[in-house]
């Protein structure tokens, strides 16, 4: 190839050297172009404003809401509808609260909360023993607390709707609930410098509620029992299995 290159004429190997050049530029060109044309948009993008948007969010907003108050569940929020919790269905506990809130000072910030918790699961208990949905649902998320109650609520709440309570253990509970309701609310009316009198009223304004809520947990709680049969949560005798298949003792004491 060298040797055919060496015998032609020079002007004529610059020539085509210059030729395969030009040819070379032209294709790198054509790529260059070919991948730009793909690349770049052919239009002009699609220009974002805000119009029409807020007026598109405040149609969706009150479509909402129209939805929300249309829904129709059974007696409103459970909890987060107010101090306490389901305060519309327990409206003589909701006063007793409010009057104590606006009056007590500091240092009884705790004593103020655990009555709010224990009125909230009178209310709630009534709710939920009152709802056709036979659903625990507004005690659900009450906690339990040692200093006032004797079982979870919503444990209660369950056994009533499945009517399984016995009368003592629903005493115990209401009883232990009404001792605590007194102290918490005396210790409150005493620090918010309140007159006998005063206290008088709100804790014969509270015993209505709790007589009002005791009062439809034995409606709603206590089964029928016929005569002679034990509940199932009564204590039974018990043999136990190592003891059933031996026979009359006849040894000597």
């Amino acid at each position: 190839m060298f040797e055919f290159l060496n015998t032609m004429d020079p002007m004529v190997v610059t020539g085509m050297g210059i030729f395969i050049g030009i040819l070379a530029l032209i294709w790198i060109l054509s790529q260059f172009l070919v991948s730009w044309a793909t690349t770049m948009p052919t239009g002009k993008y699609p220009q974002l404003t805000m119009e029409g948007y807020t007026d598109a969010v405040m149609k969706a907003q009150n479509h909402k809401k129209i939805v929300d108050a249309e829904e129709g569940f059974y007696g409103g929020a459970a909890n987060g509808a107010g101090e306490p919790s389901c305060l519309r269905t327990l409206a003589d506990a909701a006063a007793v609260y409010q009057t104590l809130e606006t009056r007590v000072g500091e240092g009884s910030e705790q004593d103020l909360a655990e009555l709010r918790l224990l009125l909230s699961k009178w209310a709630c208990l009534k709710k939920d023993l009152m709802s056709p949905s036979g659903i625990v649902d507004a005690t659900r998320q009450l906690p339990y607390s040692t200093m006032h109650d004797r079982i979870p609520v919503p444990d209660l709440a369950g056994q009533c709707n499945a009517k399984s309570v016995p009368m003592r253990d629903l005493d115990i509970t209401f009883d232990t609930w009404k001792s605590r309701g007194k102290f918490l609310l005396r210790r409150l009316a005493a620090n918010a410098n309140m007159t006998n009198s005063e206290t008088a009223a709100l804790e014969a304004q509270m015993m209505n509620a709790f007589g009002d809520v005791y009062n439809i947990a034995k409606s709603q709680c206590i089964g029928s029992v016929p005569a002679g049969k034990m509940s199932p949560r009564d204590a039974l005798p018990r043999t136990p299995e190592e003891l059933t298949d031996l026979g009359t003792y006849s040894g000597y004491f």
